[in-house]
């Protein structure tokens, strides 16, 4: 099982590699995709922080729940508009 999926993250990595050499500039290719990565992780961070800060002032669970879809439809919001 193990093997196999290995198998498949490299295949999918080196597709990942040759979108971005197609995509971007050598200088480019350093920069981005760290940056991406730093924001993604802050982001999901921050989510995780906030819902649990959400619950401690309201004791809801549902609350919490709800200002996560509440910040996903912000960023389908923001995507949305990117691609038009």
């Amino acid at each position: 099982m193990c093997a196999s999926a290995n198998l498949v993250n490299s295949r999918y990595a080196w597709f990942r590699l040759g979108i971005c050499l197609l995509m971007m500039t050598l200088g480019d290719l350093g920069v981005w995709p760290v940056t991406v990565s730093v924001f993604t992780m802050l982001g999901m961070a921050t989510g995780g922080w906030m819902s649990g800060k959400v619950f401690d002032l309201t004791g809801s669970y549902h609350a919490a729940f709800l200002n996560g879809v509440a910040w996903n439809m912000l960023n389908v919001g923001i995507v949305v508009f990117l691609l038009q």
